[in-house]
Order: structure tokens, then C-alpha cells, then sequence
């Protein structure tokens, strides 16, 4: 089952492919590398076992207890883990073996060892662990960040990828939180402090700042409450124009493009919108990724598109500026350009916009 391998993942991600040299051997395993595989095959087996009875088992109690059975096969390794990186502080190995136990060992003795063992003797695996943990959501991840800002022993690198480490946890519940809730802007504030101060303290650390530097710009120019920063193309037919063109109007900003499935399957309830609410103080507006202009007024044409977009083509400059890793990704602006609301679709939409309308002092009819 996904939620039993999870935990485990953590390491195997890690761990290279050699565990088939070492099945092929009969005596008992020696180098590090070779007694850490043995522990990763014991878990493996452990993992399939409990995938097995879970499928066999019908009631939902039950398969809840076999996992928590396999949850707790999981941290009894910590200890073993633990002594393989004590007795070998050095190897490359046991920087898996010691995020094996920071991961999943309770909160104490176990766990502080483990994150001093790492910064001590794994230094340069505390920028990947420090990654892995804010990914992966695990619940000690802060504790390990703490560690790393506190002993004296750490990097700048590794205080600057805790930093960055924190700051990627308060963005993924900033995603789940009410854009206009008091937590979304506690969050959001949250994050970018923390980006600042990366900024402010690890300059020398390279490798970060521009991504560091990224953040800040969506934080500060994309995030609900901001003003939308001006966008200027041109459109189909070739035809110049901006967004700031509709200011005094609710603007429902859409990244899309033909080639995108979730892109079309949405049209039709904006095609639906915007013929409801076409005697309004409202439009819609589309950034689009198709590479030419003219796959973009065919899928116009033949989707019935009204609305204009901007031709941005694949990677382009708007794009770009607007930090879009994926579509359709939408905005809601109210009548002076300030986002309202983000990545809201259909019903959620409609409410969205109607919302802002009323705002305005329009009616709205459903």
C-alpha cells in the first residue's frame, strides 16, 4: 500500500542500487554499505509482508493495525541504524542510515543524536536532508532545522538550506490555508522573512539565492492582496494590448493552452461565465502557451473562445514573470488590479467572481 512505503522511501530514494551484489553473497555482511543493504532487505520484506496482509484483510481496523505494526518494525531499526553510523562516521552510507533515524525515530535521546551525527561527520547530506524533510512533510522536520540553525558545527550552507527548509513548509500550508484568512497572511509573512533572511545571511551560498530570490518576487507581486503586476502582448491576431487595459473590471486571468487537457476541459463553464455576466463590469483574460499564433486562433475558433489572450508561446517571457509551474493556473482580480483569489475553478469561481462584483455594487443574477 502507497502509505506503508511512504516512510520508507525516504531512504530507498537515497540508497544506490546494489543490493542485488549483496543478496548474491552467503556470508554475513562486513562494510557498511553491506550491512545497511541488509537492513534496508529486512524492511523491504517487512514492507511487502504488510502490503500483503492488508490486501488479504477486509476490515478497515484491521488494516490500520498492520500498518501501525509495520510503523513500528520501522522505528525498532533506529537503534541499529544509529550504531552502524557510530561505527562509521565517515562512510557515505551513514548519512542514509542517520536520516533513516531522524525520519523516523520519536522525538528524544535517539533523534538528537542522529542530527548531531549528521552535522558533525555528514555535513555536506544536511542540505538534502534539509530538503527531503520539508518535501516529505515529516513531523520532525522542524526540530531537525532548529538543530541545524543551533550547533555550532553547521555550515552556512546547512543553516541556509534549513532556512529555506522552514520557509517551504509555511508556503505548503500557506497552499491548504484561506487566501484570506489572518493564517494565509501569518503564513505568508512567515515565508518571507525567512527568504529574507537567507538573502540577509548566506549570500555566499550560491546555488540558493536565485531560487531564494524567485520566491520573494511571488510572494511580494503574486500573492492575494498584491497588486497584479501589468502584462503587455499581444493577442491572436497579433493585435497589442495590456491587462491593466480592464482595470475598474473583476478580471479572471487564466494561464492555459490548447495542448492542455484540464485547460479545455475548463472553457466551457468560462465560455458559460462569461455569457452570464456579459452586461458586467467583468472579463476574462487568457495567457496562452501554444508555440504559435496561429494554433492559438484555431483553438479560439474552434472552442468558441470569445475572450482574449495573450500569446506567450511555450516559455515565454510572461510566463516566466509569473512564476507558472503549472495550468491552468488562475487569478482573480477585483476592480484595481489587486489579486483576490488564486487557482479557484468552476463553482469556486463563480463565487469568486460574483463575489467581487457584488463588492463593486453590481448584481449579479444565478
Amino acid at each position: 500500500m502507497r502509505y506503508l512505503l511512504a516512510p520508507l522511501m525516504i531512504v530507498l530514494l537515497l540508497t544506490p542500487c546494489v543490493r542485488a551484489q549483496n543478496e548474491q553473497k552467503k556470508d554475513k555482511p562486513k562494510t557498511a554499505q553491506e550491512q545497511f543493504d541488509a537492513l534496508i532487505a529486512e524492511l523491504e520484506k517487512g514492507r511487502a509482508d504488510a502490503d500483503k496482509e492488508i490486501r488479504a484483510a477486509k476490515a478497515m481496523d484491521e488494516k490500520q493495525k498492520i500498518q501501525a505494526e509495520f510503523m513500528k518494525k520501522l522505528q525498532a531499526m533506529s537503534p541499529r541504524m544509529l550504531e552502524l553510523a557510530e561505527k562509521n562516521p565517515k562512510e557515505a552510507v551513514s548519512g542514509e542510515a542517520l536520516l533513516f533515524v531522524i525520519s523516523l525515530a520519536p522525538e528524544g535521546a535517539q533523534q538528537d543524536k542522529a542530527i548531531s551525527l549528521l552535522i558533525k561527520n555528514q555535513g555536506d547530506r544536511v542540505p538534502d536532508a534539509c530538503m527531503m524533510l520539508a518535501q516529505s512533510g515529516n513531523s520532525q522536520a522542524q526540530t531537525f532545522f532548529k538543530a541545524v540553525l543551533d550547533q555550532k558545527e553547521s555550515t552556512n550552507k546547512a543553516k541556509a538550506y534549513a532556512t529555506l527548509g522552514m520557509a517551504s513548509i509555511a508556503q505548503r500550508k500557506l497552499e491548504s490555508a484561506d487566501p484570506n484568512s489572518p493564517e494565509a497572511a501569518k503564513l505568508t509573512k512567515e515565508a518571507e522573512d525567512l527568504f529574507e533572511s537567507i538573502l540577509k545571511k548566506y549570500q555566499d551560498v550560491k546555488d540558493i539565492v536565485g531560487a531564494v530570490e524567485s520566491e520573494l518576487f511571488v510572494i511580494r507581486n503574486l500573492s492575494v492582496g498584491k497588486v497584479a503586476p501589468d502584462i503587455e502582448g499581444v493577442d491572436s491576431d497579433g493585435k497589442k494590448f495590456k491587462l491593466s487595459d480592464y482595470k475598474g473590471k473583476v478580471v479572471v486571468l487564466d494561464f492555459w493552452a490548447t495542448w492542455c487537457g484540464p485547460c479545455m476541459a475548463l472553457v466551457p463553464h468560462e465560455i458559460k461565465l462569461c455569457k452570464r455576466l456579459e452586461d458586467k463590469p467583468f472579463a476574462m483574460v487568457g495567457v496562452d502557451f501554444d508555440a504559435t499564433r496561429e494554433e492559438l486562433k484555431k483553438g479560439e475558433k474552434e472552442n468558441g473562445i470569445t475572450w482574449r489572450s495573450f500569446h506567450d508561446g511555450r516559455q515565454g517571457p510572461i510566463g516566466e514573470k509569473w512564476r507558472i509551474q503549472a495550468i491552468p493556473a488562475i487569478y482573480v482580480l477585483d476592480a484595481k488590479g489587486v489579486i483576490r483569489y488564486k487557482d479557484v475553478r468552476e463553482k469556486k469561481l463563480d463565487e469568486a467572481v460574483e463575489f467581487l462584483l457584488k463588492e463593486m455594487g453590481a448584481t449579479v443574477k444565478n
